[in-house]
Formats: structure tokens, C-alpha cells, sequence
């Protein structure tokens, strides 16, 4: 398995702003992947503290938006054409 890492730190503070740890190449669906990743995470921000905080982010075609439900106005009877008697 392959893994991109992002890492952006400020020079003046020395604080990071990004780090994110990504698959490549792998299934997200295969087994053992979840666990494979975490232990890349770890092991990377292990490197720039130690006892790191790692915060999972799903990615953005897994965020799925709340789904907003708008009832819909009972549709009104057909009318009732007068009759018209011959003219």
C-alpha cells in the first residue's frame, strides 16, 4: 500500500496546520485497510510528537450532506367542468 503524507507547518510558529495521511493505490474496502492506515498515521506523526493526536477525516465522497425533507402540498382534485347544455 501506498501513502501520500501532506504536511504544512508555520514558519514563524513552528506549529502544524496540516497533516494528513492518505492511500494511494489501495481499496479503501479491503480488509485490513483501516487498520493499515492508522498504523501509518501513527507511526508518521509519531516522528513529529510523541503521544500525537490523530484525528480521522472522512473523505469528501463519504461526507454525505443531511438530507432535508420538505413535504409536498397534497395535489389538488382535477375540476369539475360545468356542464354545458347545447347552446
Amino acid at each position: 500500500m501506498r501513502y501520500r503524507v501532506q504536511l504544512r507547518i508555520r514558519e514563524d510558529t513552528g506549529e502544524v496546520e496540516l497533516f494528513q495521511v492518505d492511500t494511494v493505490d489501495a481499496d479503501p474496502r479491503a480488509a485490513g485497510h483501516d487498520a493499515a492506515h492508522n498504523r501509518v498515521a501513527a507511526e508518521v506523526a509519531g516522528l513529529l510528537e510523541n503521544d500525537a493526536i490523530i484525528d480521522e477525516v472522512a473523505p469528501a465522497h463519504i461526507i454525505r450532506q443531511p438530507t432535508v425533507y420538505t413535504p409536498q402540498a397534497e395535489p389538488e382534485p382535477p375540476r369539475q367542468l360545468p356542464e354545458t347544455h347545447g347552446a
